[in-house]
């Protein structure tokens, strides 16, 4: 995915208390990608079991833009849609910078502290040494970041 709405419903507490638990499966399963929070159902405001104050409260800590919308009335809906297209188009642009700049050297990789490659087989002291050699792997997410950082097998 490029981007994801994290929406919770006005009248629906269970919807947003389970927001910080999608906002953690989206980022564990596509990276960092572009997000939004809505409030759906606006027009239902009467009806509300979620105040003002906690809903901005969640928006700062989940660390996402906030938008208030109402499906049923067309109300901000596509501005939410353009705040993603425009998030992922600099998403998009930052990561393809990064990698044209690892490419060309202009930034280098995180310097990884290789182990002495050679390493004395104290069972056998007339033994030759050996060599070990240094076995990277990605920590398994997409984002750029994360499959710049390797550890050590």
């Amino acid at each position: 995915a490029g981007a994801a709405v994290l929406t919770f419903s006005t009248v629906d507490r269970a919807s947003f208390e389970s927001i910080p638990r999608w906002k953690e499966k989206v980022e564990n399963e596509c990276g960092d990608i572009a997000m939004v929070l809505v409030q759906n159902k606006v027009d239902l405001l009467d009806h509300t079991v979620i105040s003002r104050e906690e809903s901005e409260d969640l928006a700062n800590r989940v660390a996402l833009k906030f938008y208030r919308i109402c499906v049923k009335e067309n109300l901000n809906v596509s501005e939410v849609f353009e705040y993603l297209v425009e998030l992922n188009s600099k998403k998009e642009l930052l990561g393809r910078q990064t990698r044209s700049l690892i490419k060309n050297g202009s930034i280098g990789l995180p310097k990884l502290a290789a182990p002495d490659p050679v390493i004395e087989d104290l069972t056998n002291d007339d033994e030759a040494i050996t060599e070990k050699p240094l076995k990277l792997r990605t920590k398994g997410r997409k984002s750029l970041q994360d499959r710049i950082e390797c550890s050590i097998l």
